[in-house]
């Protein structure tokens, strides 16, 4: 409304009133000082301000008239003689800065509403970070063969109840006469069962192993499907990072026969115990 208002000063108002109330409306109308004027009367359809001093100087009236809403708001103010005009300018700006934006509201109430359902828009929600975890791995099967190796994996919350994991494993175990490397890669899904600072989950994956034996320079590969069946727990060492701990099971569709000739040395699997310590943090 200030832009459009007419301020008109009425009554003894050359001096000292004039020049003070000048001055104040700056600071009662930080948006943008009003158009000020001396005189009665103003163009029709114009939001208008009448400030009236009355004899003396020590009561101010202050008319404002408002376009599209009927009747004026009227505050009168009472000074003292020890009221200093500066002050007395000052109020009478700040009353009438008080007025336009009790009038802004009336106006804003008449504005139509729009028709229809209105969605208000709720809080963005936070993006769900990945979890970037690498662990040391250890391993024995079934048939006593140790060994270790290292695991990258990535997990994702889904739901609070769901989480997707993806994991790329290589580990090395000893077997008669011979060395088993063994890659493998994994799909998961795990299931939180507490939360916190300490947390737990049960997983269940699966994926492809490629266990290569190796003997005097010579490699045998074989591909075979690998289920994966873990237990874990989390500890947040800050807000985006901790240590982790796991035992997982990995089971293949097959044990692995080492020979030398047609001579069976043993076999390799087809189940391995894996103890998992690492570092994860998010993406």
């Amino acid at each position: 409304m200030t832009t459009t208002l007419l301020v008109l000063l009425v009554g003894e108002l050359l001096t000292p009133f004039q020049g003070d109330f000048r001055d104040a409306l700056p600071h009662a109308f930080p948006e943008g000082v009003p158009e000020v004027g001396l005189g009665l009367s103003a163009p029709p359809g114009r939001t208008v301000a009448w400030i009236t001093v009355q004899p003396g100087g020590l009561e101010v009236e202050v008319v404002l008239h408002t376009a599209r809403i009927p009747g004026d708001l009227r505050r009168v103010l009472r000074f003292t003689a020890q009221d200093a005009a500066r002050d007395r300018a000052k109020a009478a700006a700040f009353t009438l800065a008080a007025m336009v934006r009790e009038r802004d509201a009336d106006l804003k109430a008449l504005e139509p509403k729009s028709e229809g359902l209105v969605v208000t828009p709720g809080p963005t929600a936070a993006p769900v970070p990945w979890l970037l975890e690498a662990s040391l791995l250890g391993g024995v099967d079934v048939r006593g063969n140790g060994g270790g190796g290292l695991g990258v994996g990535l997990r994702r919350e889904l739901t609070t109840w769901l989480q997707l994991g993806a994991g790329v494993e290589v580990g090395v175990f000893a077997t008669p006469s011979t060395t088993l490397v063994q890659p493998a890669f994994f799909l998961e899904l795990a299931l939180p069962l507490t939360r916190g600072r300490f947390s737990t989950a049960a997983a269940l994956g699966g994926g492809v192993a490629a266990p290569i034996l190796t003997r005097d320079g010579v490699n045998l590969t074989t591909w075979l499907p690998l289920l994966r069946v873990a237990a874990e727990g989390r500890l947040m060492l800050g807000t985006h990072h901790g240590l982790r701990f796991a035992v997982s099971g990995h089971f293949v569709s097959n044990s692995l026969t080492v020979r030398v000739g047609e001579t069976e040395l043993g076999r390799v699997g087809p189940a391995w115990i894996r103890p998992e310590l690492g570092y994860f943090g998010e993406l």
